[in-house]
């Protein structure tokens, strides 16, 4: 609905307005066209219901009927009329409302559809998914207005790519897997944007019914995780090295302290006695066997 029309004052505003309307118009032209009275006031009512909505439109259905049943039944400047003068004014009642009911109705449906269009615009330009639909020999149906994020390229500019591959590459999809599994998921692609920078991208790839395309595709850039996880990854292998380098260091010290503890073990006075001890024996087992 226009901006202009967002009042309540204005909303009501536009069925009496066009009332007037459609009496001056039929009191200069309706005779000399040789139209009948409620030609106009049915446009009358078609418009207030378009711009001012079901209760706009009945208004005027209400002042249309009394404009028609002062000025253009046979008793003029009078709000009585005959027999046939109240069928005429029903009939006009049974085509007038009907139509008025059925305009407000399809302008209520298309402003449900412009905002959900709208909403889900905002909404698409504004997540970190990029979607595409194409259809079964990949050429685009679709192109979600967000694909500068990931991308680099304008959503015009992807449009005139014309088919996927020329954005994801070729060879990574098998369309027979794609037909027995139905969804594929996590298919990690390497691309270049625009300006020639390279983002890590997971690829969900599924198969839809839908009038605008076949095949859908849902593109997250993990390129900033892929970084953080390839860092992890390279302190814990830096962390390893390091653990056995000193392990490896350590390791010949521990064997020359056992070796210098066996040394200094030999030469004690302890260690000397014994074996002095042990020469005094073998001594005197030969003097007796002597």
């Amino acid at each position: 609905m226009p901006k202009f029309l967002s009042s309540p004052l204005l909303y009501y505003g536009i069925a009496p307005i066009t009332v007037v309307v459609a009496l001056l118009l039929t009191l200069l032209i309706g005779k000399t066209l040789m139209l009948q009275s409620n030609v106009f006031f049915l446009v009358a009512v078609m418009i207030s219901a378009w711009y001012g909505g079901v209760r706009s439109g009945l208004l005027s259905l209400a002042l249309s009927i009394l404009t028609i049943s002062y000025f253009f039944l046979p008793a003029i400047n009078s709000f009585t009329s005959g027999l046939s003068d109240t069928l005429r004014l029903i009939l006009f009642t049974v085509v007038a409302a009907p139509i008025s009911l059925i305009i407000a109705a399809h302008k209520r449906s298309e402003e449900r559809l412009r905002k959900s269009e709208e909403l889900q615009r905002i909404t698409l330009s504004n997540i970190s998914v990029a979607i595409f639909l194409t259809d079964g020999e990949g050429d685009f149906t679709y192109v979600c207005p967000n694909t500068q994020v990931i991308f680099g390229y304008s959503e015009s500019e992807v449009e005139a790519f014309g088919n996927i591959c020329r954005l994801l590459g070729e060879g990574w999809l098998d369309p027979h897997d794609l037909e027995i599994a139905g969804e594929i998921t996590n298919i990690e692609r390497e691309i270049t944007d625009k300006v020639g920078a390279r983002h890590v991208v997971l690829v969900n790839v599924k198969r839809v019914a839908n009038e605008e395309g076949t095949v859908l595709y849902a593109c997250r850039d993990v390129t900033q995780r892929k970084q953080a996880e390839e860092e992890h990854f390279k302190r814990i292998r830096e962390h390893s090295a390091r653990v056995e380098a000193e392990a490896a260091n350590r390791a010949p010290q521990g064997r020359c302290c056992t070796a210098h503890a066996t040394v200094l073990a030999s030469r004690s006075p302890r260690a000397t006695s014994g074996r002095l001890s042990s020469a005094s024996d073998a001594s005197i087992s030969r003097r007796r066997v002597c």
